[in-house]
């Protein structure tokens, strides 16, 4: 697994669903696509969701296209699992609990987090 100073300065894309259980980011500039090759494992990094669950493995890259556009790539992406044979899945994120005992920040929407979150 990376470090956090490696996966700060990893290359970003922004990912969508779109069946089948592949993930596409289109879109993706030069600079970021040439970093990016197929069988990279795609994680999570987004601040939505609480600090435990960044670096989460999201899949792995399939394939990389070029668009119209020189600059821009589409990246595909799949989950690791075949999602169609998976009953379930439960994803276990541990509340964010400061080692001197204060509650820290979950992220917005979390409870406890900065935006709607429970008193």
């Amino acid at each position: 697994p990376p470090d956090e100073e490696a996966f700060a300065g990893a290359a970003r894309a922004q990912f969508r669903a779109v069946g089948g259980g592949a993930l596409v980011a289109e879109a993706v500039g030069a600079g970021d696509a040439e970093r990016i090759e197929p069988g990279a494992v795609v994680r999570l990094a987004d601040q939505t969701w609480p600090t435990s669950a960044q670096m989460l493995i999201l899949g792995r890259v399939t394939r990389k296209e070029p668009t119209d556009d020189p600059l821009f790539f589409t990246i595909t992406a799949r989950p690791l699992a075949d999602l169609a044979r998976l009953r379930s899945v439960i994803l276990f994120v541990p509340e964010a609990v400061d080692p001197l005992g204060a509650d820290i920040d979950a992220g917005p929407g979390a409870p406890g987090g900065e935006e709607g979150g429970a008193p």
